[in-house]
């Protein structure tokens, strides 16, 4: 059995995060405006629960279209893990940040809808557990998403606390079994994507870059990164890109 094309997990994973960032810069921007007080002819309403969840729902059947292989083959249930972990990353964004639909979403979790489930943030890292375990056919491309997931920000059952630093670990193992290698040291790398730290360096000086053109950073910074994984250079960005979307994602 062939594994599932080698980008296409990664490649829905990177378009569904873009779609959260871009709607999250959408809520954001109409909050500022209604605090700021003054009628712009551009001033909208923020996107409702539903309208965020119809969109990302949208987005997640059109992939789910898009990918081979019977449901129930191989190469269906990599998509259908891949959209899992895609649902977990929603969920945790917009329950973690102050906006109007936030205790809505919690009564409504894209998981519940779509898994019929709510368990995510034990399942994710169970699931990591089994799959280095007993790995098989294509568990080194959905190893990458999991990876992704970790640097983008994904805590689960450690979002409260890790005082023994098991995200870290997991992000280690996986890059092992990714690449049957140590991560490489990350320091050295960091200037090799210097706009990753100017974006951060933007955000703790309060000097927010324009939004459209971080989202357009952060969709660049995610695609380097996708396109460095076969090359064995995910560790140099994993910490840049996590940071830079976490700058990105909570601009005020």
């Amino acid at each position: 059995m062939h594994a599932e094309n080698p980008s296409l997990l990664l490649q829905n994973l990177v378009a569904f995060y873009q779609l959260i960032a871009t709607l999250k810069g959408q809520i954001l921007r109409c909050d500022a405006e209604a605090r700021d007080g003054t009628p712009t002819p551009s001033m909208a309403a923020p996107p409702s629960r539903k309208e965020v969840c119809d969109r990302l729902l949208l987005m997640l059947d059109r992939q789910a279209s898009r990918s081979a292989g019977h449901p129930d083959s191989a190469l269906g249930r990599q998509s259908r893990e891949a959209r899992y972990v895609m649902v977990a990353l929603a969920d945790e964004v917009f329950l973690h940040f102050a906006w109007a639909g936030r205790t809505e979403w919690n009564h409504y979790l894209l998981e519940e809808q779509v898994f019929h489930s709510q368990s995510a943030g034990e399942w994710f890292f169970q699931r990591v557990d089994d799959l280095l375990l007993d790995p098989g056919a294509g568990s080194r491309e959905l190893a990458k998403v999991y990876l992704m997931a970790l640097a983008l920000g994904f805590k689960g059952r450690y979002r409260l606390g890790d005082p023994n630093g098991d995200l870290a670990l997991y992000q280690r193992r996986l890059y092992g079994f990714i690449f049957g290698a140590e991560p490489p040291a990350t320091q050295a790398a960091l200037s090799l994507f210097p706009q990753n730290r100017e974006t951060v360096a933007a955000q703790s000086d309060a000097q927010p870059l324009p939004r459209q053109r971080a989202l357009h950073r952060l969709a660049a910074a995610i695609l380097a990164a996708w396109l460095l994984l076969g090359f064995g250079l995910w560790r140099w960005l994993t910490r840049p890109v996590a940071e830079a979307a976490r700058a990105i994602l909570d601009l005020p």
